[in-house]
């Protein structure tokens, strides 16, 4: 029969193996054959089967028969003679098998609450000495808590000549205050104001909820920032619920968490009922808060106070010890400074980075200076599943090292210059992860607090010796400066190989071009150009208003070594290719296209109007019909692209311009794709701008048509509610809200207009494109009123657009160049040769 076998070896890395035994055999040929395959002998090894999320111990000697594998049984080997090998924790194994989710997690426990406050008002049959006439008046005085009638309620209290203590506080009718109601019904108004007038705050319900315990389940922080702020809360208070702070850690709470562990008598290890801590029932991110906060409680306890904490332990305490007479060899800390890759792969920053085995953490930090109280990042040691060498990525440079850091359900990239560097990392941070979860199984085998209570003194008395520090340099000043003119020269020839493999054949648009359609023409240059006035910048170059006799154009300017170096060029003559061939009404026109020594341009048609961004973005809400007519032409235009196998995959507000006709014109194609026709997904390259990227193209998945649909559900999105969706001002938690939350789209917007942006920002690009494409968008009740064949003729009268408040003025910010000697270029000489020359991209369409 064969069995899987789980193993750690002397690193604490986690082995995988499947081994072949005889079905008739025993558990001491089982032994054997994972002797020959793991080298851990017969006599170090203890068994233990996971099956159906129990763990069994392997008696000895007993037919395998008798055990009844099956096809998912695991079988653990610990070996009990290697400090760093020892069972994979078994409550995080289990934990692969039936995962947490938070957020069915939250609506149960939201669901219980409310449930809990109907029944209260259903059955109103709690048992008191109130007076009829004295109840009549709460039961009123709630109502107009419930239902959000804060004048009411206001005028009430404020001319009730009675105990309004007792209006306020009361619990003897519902079981509820009216401040417990408050918090439920989520009216933040009407709460401050009970809070004002003195109703308790540490009341609990008649099912064992207080103000906080509520606020937390609700995920109401503004309440909790409001309650931890009061004098006279009591942080810790413990209910059958636990504590708030249990709440939020079993919720995975973080911004709730982070918010808690601010009041200064916050404590991280209070028990439950069950006698359970917040970091024994959090989540995987708030686990790791809650770690760190522990670690630096500790420290600061622990390393101060050791010989009073000593006092008390005996002879034979220590002996039972494993962490004095068996303590594991300490790894050192180790600092340096690294470069982390960013989050979309694209550029590096240097930080500064420390591996600390006694706290048990991975601690990134911006500089130097920031240590130790503005930490970037901080990873549990015992979190890290995987350090591995990385190679082959697409973002990795040919002069880097890199190692990729895999932890809970997150990874980093880290790189060095230096080989040793890098390996020096990777051996040290190999052994600091074995070191940190010996430590940590070491105190999940205890069985009572009595034994935890002695191990950790133990414990910090190995922590009373100061540790090795060993600081990681990378890169030595006369070997960087060797390094950087080596990158010069390969960049160099880079830049002469690039210029010599861009031609037109590279690019296979699939259209037919008219023969003689296009006049290629050398002698259009920058003379030919009058006034200069800088309109716009991007990532490789800047957008100028100008003129060409009478004609008023933008012109764009891109540098030529900057696109080389940044592997840019093929995507600008792609755009060139593009735009020579297209004509659509909402797509901009072409009308020349030369270059210099120095640039690349581009010459268009000029929209005199501005772009999208003027109009909508960050708070300004367009009507439903202007977004209507607006999405109703990006549609038409990126119609126009597919029927070409063209993908645009940039759509945002600010390649959106508007005409002076009122009209929009698409721009900006340099991240444009050409559709292989047996593919429906061509290529994988992370581009675009973070808020308006699909899951898709984070993922790694790929492009497609589905992922232009998604852009215009998000343009659609912006427009009616006045922010992108799932929009963040951090970037990381703005990826992972794109790849994992849901959809939520505010009251006010229409049914209809909710229904197409539901299946527009579908997240699985196949389920997209199966249930809407272009002509199912186009035939949805949302554009029930447009007729496609007169908006293409632009037989409609746009809405007038008006500009946003406080917008700056473009003309204000950028300069004017009336003689061309001041603008920074200038074009070839007649008689001059040609450097850096690309063929075939000067033409003239006019």
């Amino acid at each position: 029969m064969k069995i899987k076998l789980k193993y750690y070896n002397n690193r604490g890395e986690k082995q995988f193996c499947m081994i072949k035994v005889p079905s008739k055999g025993t558990v001491d040929d089982l032994q054997s054959e994972i002797q020959n395959v793991t080298s851990i002998e017969v006599c170090n090894q203890k068994l233990y089967l996971l099956k159906n999320s129990q763990i069994i111990e392997i008696e000895k000697h007993q037919y395998l028969s008798s055990i009844q594998f099956n096809q998912e049984s695991i079988v653990y080997v610990k070996n009990i003679d290697d400090q760093f090998s020892f069972q994979s924790t078994f409550n995080s194994e289990i934990q692969l098998f039936a995962p947490n989710n938070t957020n069915s997690l939250a609506e149960d426990l939201q669901n219980k609450i409310h449930d809990s406050f109907s029944n209260s008002l259903k059955n109103n049959q709690f048992k008191s000495n109130t007076k009829i006439d004295l109840q009549d008046d709460i039961e009123k005085f709630y109502e107009y808590i419930q239902t959000n009638n804060f004048q009411q309620a206001k005028n009430f209290l404020d001319n009730y000549q009675k105990n309004k203590n007792l209006l306020l506080n009361d619990q003897s009718i519902f079981g509820w205050s009216s401040l417990n109601v408050s918090i439920i019904t989520g009216y933040e108004k009407t709460f401050l104001w009970l809070l004002n007038e003195g109703a308790d705050i540490n009341l609990e319900t008649n099912d064992g909820w207080n103000c906080l315990s509520l606020a937390v389940c609700l995920k109401l922080k503004q309440f909790v920032l409001f309650l931890i702020g009061q004098s006279d809360i009591k942080i810790n208070k413990i209910s059958k619920h636990g504590s708030a702070l249990h709440l939020a850690a079993h919720l995975d709470d973080v911004e709730i968490t982070i918010s808690l562990l601010q009041h200064p008598q916050i404590d991280v290890n209070i028990l439950d009922q069950f006698n359970r801590s917040p970091i024994q029932v959090a989540g995987i991110q708030v686990r790791q808060i809650l770690q760190y906060e522990n670690e630096l409680r500790l420290n600061k306890v622990n390393r101060n106070s050791f010989i009073k904490s000593m006092n008390g332990i005996t002879l034979e305490d220590l002996q039972k010890d494993t962490f004095i007479l068996n303590k594991p060899s300490r790894p050192p800390i180790l600092t340096g400074k690294v470069l982390k890759v960013n989050y979309f792969k694209l550029i590096m920053y240097q930080r500064f980075m420390i591996a600390d085995p006694d706290s048990g953490t991975l601690v990134r930090f911006k500089k130097e200076e920031d240590i130790p109280n503005n930490p970037n990042e901080v990873i549990a040691l015992d979190q890290i599943n995987e350090i591995k060498v990385s190679r082959n990525e697409w973002f990795q440079e040919e002069y880097y090292h890199y190692l990729e850091i895999k932890y809970s359900t997150n990874h980093i990239f880290i790189a060095f210059r230096e080989k040793q560097a890098a390996r020096r990392w990777y051996e040290g941070l190999k052994n600091c992860v074995g070191y940190a979860r010996y430590i940590n199984q070491n105190f999940q085998l205890r069985n009572s607090n009595y034994e935890i209570k002695y191990a950790m003194r133990a414990y910090n008395l190995m922590l009373q010796k100061p540790n090795q520090i060993i600081n990681i340099k990378d890169s030595a000043v006369i070997e960087q400066k060797q390094y950087i003119q080596q990158k010069q020269r390969v960049e160099k020839e880079k830049f002469k190989q690039s210029l010599d493999s861009v031609i037109e054949a590279e690019f296979e648009i699939d259209l037919i071009e008219e023969k003689g359609k296009f006049k290629q023409q050398y002698n259009i240059n920058l003379s030919n150009f009058e006034s200069f006035e800088l309109i716009g910048k991007g990532s490789f170059g800047k957008v100028y208003k100008t003129k060409y006799k009478n004609l008023n154009c933008a012109l764009k300017q891109q540098e030529k070594n900057m696109l080389i170096k940044h592997d840019y060029l093929n995507y600008t003559v792609l755009e060139l290719q593009i735009l020579k061939t297209i004509k659509h009404p909402f797509i901009v026109n072409l009308y020349f296209a030369f270059q210099t020594q120095k640039y690349l341009y581009l010459v268009t048609e000029l929209c005199s109007e501005g772009d999208l961004t003027r109009y909508m973005t960050r708070g300004k809400v367009l009507d439903e019909y202007t977004a209507k007519f607006i999405v109703a032409q990006i549609i038409l235009a990126i119609e126009h692209l597919h029927q070409k196998s063209i993908l645009y995959r940039d759509l945002k507000p600010e390649n959106i311009l508007i005409n002076s006709d009122g009209y929009i014109k698409l721009t900006d194609f340099g991240l444009c794709k050409q559709l292989n026709a047996d593919l429906e997904i061509i290529t994988k390259s992370f581009c675009g701008s973070p808020a308006y990227l699909p899951p898709e193209l984070i993922e790694g998945i790929g492009s497609s048509k589905a992922t232009d649909i998604y852009q215009i559900g998000i343009i659609l999105f912006e427009m009616l509610i006045g922010y992108p969706p799932y929009f963040s001002t951090n970037i990381k938690t703005l990826i992972e809200n794109i790849k994992y939350q849901q959809l939520q789209i505010p009251k006010d917007v229409s049914a209809i207009a909710t229904d197409l942006l539901k299946l527009l920002l579908i997240k699985s690009p196949q389920k997209r494109m199966t249930q809407i494409d272009l002509h199912k968008i186009k035939k949805h009740l949302f554009f029930a009123e447009i007729d496609w064949i007169r908006l293409q003729a632009k037989q409609y009268k746009p809405p007038r657009l008006s500009i946003r408040k406080n917008i700056n003025n473009i003309n204000d910010q950028f300069q004017i160049w009336e003689n061309k000697n001041d603008f920074g270029d200038i074009d070839y000489k007649v008689d001059q040769e040609k450097v850096n020359f690309i063929e075939n991209w000067n033409i003239q369409l006019i």
